[in-house]
């Protein structure tokens, strides 16, 4: 294409953004939810009322008891929320819309019209990959619904389709394939690097997480070189290590809890996991004083990662923005650790496994530095948001279901009464508590993180379910809906992905685990 088409084109879209843009503001239909976010809050106290399997609450009548607890459900993460929330909607709107469409102009040659291989004869997925060049724009304008939560695009986009188990779309209009369901997810994501492999989407967003993670390293030998190296740092030994630091974080936020205050329990969880991320994923011994500096450094950097604008800056002016200034503060500590660590020797943190580990295949071959650090940051997002996220669920969880409360703090009563007071370990929680471990499974399985996580892009045509997926789409999955298609959760009514209805921790346990009944006296099952 002439450099003329090309600018002819790229005015074109231009146009057509500014159209867009004038038009959708006063409608909503582009405006992301900002008064929300993307995890429950629970706010104590206040009465529940459940319509429809809906949460929902009343605000007139208040109670004393904990257990009654006014359930908020939200849509986006708070990060995002505190990010967007400064901008104006025409503004917010314009700039995605902005956004999307160079993605798309960069990407045009290969992402329109998305051709099937016409070397197969099976067809592709159903599913509608939107408007030409701009995609799905309902990729941007369902991201949540109150009655599930977040990812209601991928939901609306499965059952449009009719085809909840593989279907395609046009996220920024590069065409892509969701694969759900535990057989076909299991037959294209064991083959990483064979069949599908991850890609870098956008130089920009690699600049801000670090472009040294597992997340964006595209070579198999590499990817796995880390992933061995990398996987020291978080071994069974390494976590055992680590309950020392894990119990004080949790005891620290427990003790700001005050009985019969109100409390959000999102700010507790969301200061517990960036409590973890400082004390045991970079090991820092941070005062009072800079605490607070470090949790604000983690909120700019990580609103920056998801501020779309921000992508599109040379990097000689990102460093110049928030979020190149936390992410400077962030890097500066962990060399600051690394050069303790060079002095002191191990300290049981995840950074000081990544630093001392060593390839068991050539034992020479350790992480460099900047594959620390990007691998550090990889671990702080993924501990944060998404802990901080689950966890809240599983408070909200709590709150609905008192007899699950009240087996979980038996079991544990138990558990302690057996070890007569000693330090809690790793072993304990796994050998004594089995009914702990199942509702954390539940309750990752009934809202797991919306999503499709990172990316990755065929490598090969190849064939899965009676449909072709061509050689360069992306491929993804979403966890909702594979659990929705698994056999062994489906129920008559539908409802096992219901919070209130089809909450049932019982479903992951042995028959020789089940607890039947516990003794009130001695904390022993019966």
């Amino acid at each position: 294409m002439t450099t003329m088409k090309k600018k002819n084109l790229f005015m074109s879209v231009a146009t057509v953004i500014l159209l867009l843009s004038t038009t959708y503001t006063n409608t909503n239909a582009f405006q992301l939810p900002i008064n929300t976010r993307g995890r429950y809050s629970i706010i104590s106290p206040a009465p529940i009322q459940h319509k429809n399997n809906i949460v929902s609450t009343n605000k007139n009548k208040v109670s004393s008891s904990f257990s009654s607890s006014q359930l908020q459900l939200t849509l986006v993460p708070s990060i995002v929320t505190k990010t967007v929330s400064k901008i104006s909607p025409q503004v917010r709107t314009a700039l995605l819309l902005t956004t999307a469409a160079f993605f798309l102009y960069k990407n045009k040659p290969k992402n329109f019209p998305a051709p099937s291989d016409s070397s197969f004869s099976e067809p592709l997925p159903d599913g509608s990959l939107g408007c030409p060049y701009f995609g799905n724009l309902s990729f941007f304008t369902k991201i949540g619904e109150k009655s599930t939560g977040a990812g209601y695009f991928y939901r609306f986009q499965a059952y449009r389709s009719g085809s909840p188990n593989m279907f395609k779309y046009a996220p920024l209009g590069s065409p892509a394939i969701i694969v759900n369901g535990i057989s076909n997810v299991k037959k294209v994501f064991n083959k990483e690097f064979k069949l599908v492999k991850t890609g870098v989407i956008s130089d920009g967003f690699t600049d801000l997480m670090g472009g040294e993670s597992l997340l964006f390293t595209t070579d198999p030998v590499k990817h796995q070189y880390l992933r061995r190296l990398v996987g020291q740092s978080m071994t069974p030994d390494q976590i055992s290590k680590a309950m020392p630091s894990l119990i004080k974080s949790a005891n620290d936020q427990i003790d700001t809890l005050k009985v019969g205050e109100h409390f959000e329990m999102e700010k507790i969880l969301t200061s517990f996991t960036l409590d973890v991320a400082w004390r045991q994923i970079l090991g820092l011994d941070l005062n009072e004083v800079e605490v607070p500096t470090f949790y604000n450094a983690v909120e700019d950097w990580i609103g920056g990662i998801l501020n779309p604008v921000l992508s599109l800056m040379p990097s000689a002016m990102k460093v110049r923005t928030k979020c190149g200034r936390a992410m400077k503060y962030l890097i500066s500590k962990v060399e600051d650790k690394l050069q303790k660590l060079e002095a002191n020797g191990q300290d049981g943190s995840t950074l000081s496994g990544m630093y001392f580990a060593k390839d068991e295949e050539d034992p020479t071959k350790v992480l460099t530095k900047q594959n620390i650090i990007s691998n550090t940051f990889l671990l702080i997002l993924a501990g944060t948001e998404t802990a901080a996220s689950t966890l809240t669920v599983a408070m909200l969880v709590l709150g609905l279901h008192k007899d699950i409360l009240q087996k979980l703090k038996d079991e544990q009563l138990a558990m302690m009464a057996k070890h007569d007071g000693k330090e809690m370990t790793r072993d304990m929680l796994e050998e004594d508590c089995p009914y702990l471990d199942a509702f954390i499974k539940e309750v990752m399985r009934i809202k797991p993180l919306a999503t499709t996580g990172a990316m990755r892009f065929a490598q090969e045509t190849f064939v899965v379910d009676g449909k072709q997926i061509p050689k360069d789409y992306g491929v993804g999955f979403n966890a909702y809906l594979t659990h929705q298609l698994d056999p062994a959760i489906k129920e008559d009514d539908n409802s096992h992905m219901d919070v209130v209805k089809g909450f049932k921790p019982e479903r992951w346990l042995s028959e020789d685990t089940k607890p039947t009944e516990y003794s009130k006296s001695s904390f022993v099952f019966t």
